[in-house]
């Protein structure tokens, strides 16, 4: 039956992870590091992953992050300790690492100061 559907191209892992992750991208943009544990929760071949993102992701995550942060926050004026919390936990969330997001953050001049 499997085979079946495989040779119907009902069942295209490749067709759809590509899609998973152009879909992503798009509306709901994350790391690298989330794109592959959605799939491989899906049960998508890690390797067939490794593929995909290769054709398909940026290498630059900061340039994803930089995008997202951007959108998410364009109405906003960071000032304080509670903006650069929210931002740095946003991105978090998405997957990004913590040395991408520190630096991101600190590179838009936001700075983090726990006494105030």
């Amino acid at each position: 039956m499997v085979q079946s559907l495989k040779e119907k191209k009902l069942l295209d892992d490749y067709a759809f992870s590509k899609f998973w992750i152009e879909n992503r991208l798009q509306f709901r943009p994350m790391a690298r590091r989330h794109l592959v544990q959605e799939l491989l929760a899906k049960g998508v071949d890690g390797k067939l992953i490794q593929e995909i993102l290769q054709e398909t992701v940026p290498q630059d995550e900061k340039t994803l992050a930089a995008r997202l942060l951007t959108a998410r926050f364009k109405q906003r004026n960071p000032k304080g300790p509670q903006d650069y919390r929210r931002m740095y936990g946003f991105l978090r969330r998405r997957g990004f690492a913590h040395e991408t997001v520190s630096e991101l953050l600190e590179r838009n001049t936001l700075t983090h100061d726990d006494d105030e």
